[in-house]
């Protein structure tokens, strides 16, 4: 919990860096060019981040078993899932909250046309949603270390939910 929570917390802390970078692009800039230019900075950042990911070097792992054609797999996954409620249950939750984290994705466009944000406040807001992101990747990963992952994994729910319903309901930036 706390390696993840720790990784996690390095990769929103320098997302928090580039959200409020991104805002000021994005008023500086007039459009298309600020888009390009948030864009084109993402490209080369994930283009440097496959070169890193390239170099790595795994130790090779014993075969457990043969491995299955796609069509084997398939055909097991009814018996498995029928044999492992939980894992059946997990994977049905984790099929549930992927469809509601979609909803971030238009609270932006939302904010936009709805509450007239600037450049400037979308990138502050998602500067403050990162940075609450970052806080949270380490208490989170303390308390799946210390109380059980699954805690966790039904706070966040939980938080998700609120979330999306208190962005529903804004009537101000504020």
């Amino acid at each position: 919990g706390m390696f993840f929570g720790f990784s996690n917390f390095l990769g929103s802390l320098l997302g928090v860096v580039c959200a409020l970078l991104v805002g000021y692009i994005m008023e500086i800039y007039v459009f298309p060019s600020n888009f390009a230019l948030c864009f084109f900075s993402a490209f080369l950042l994930i283009l440097i981040s496959w070169v890193f990911l390239c170099l790595v070097k795994e130790p090779r792992s014993p075969a457990v078993k043969e491995p299955s054609t796609f069509l084997e797999y398939f055909s097991r996954l009814p018996r498995v899932l029928r044999a492992d409620r939980n894992f059946s249950f997990f994977l049905l939750s984790s099929v549930i909250l992927s469809f509601g984290g979609m909803a971030t994705s238009f609270y932006t466009v939302y904010a936009i046309k709805s509450l007239n944000l600037t450049g400037e406040d979308l990138g502050f807001f998602t500067a403050l949603s990162l940075a609450s992101q970052t806080v949270a990747y380490l208490l989170w990963g303390y308390v799946g270390d210390k109380k059980g992952h699954k805690l966790v994994l039904q706070a966040s729910a939980l938080s998700g939910i609120i979330g999306t319903l208190l962005a529903f309901y804004a009537k101000s930036v504020t």
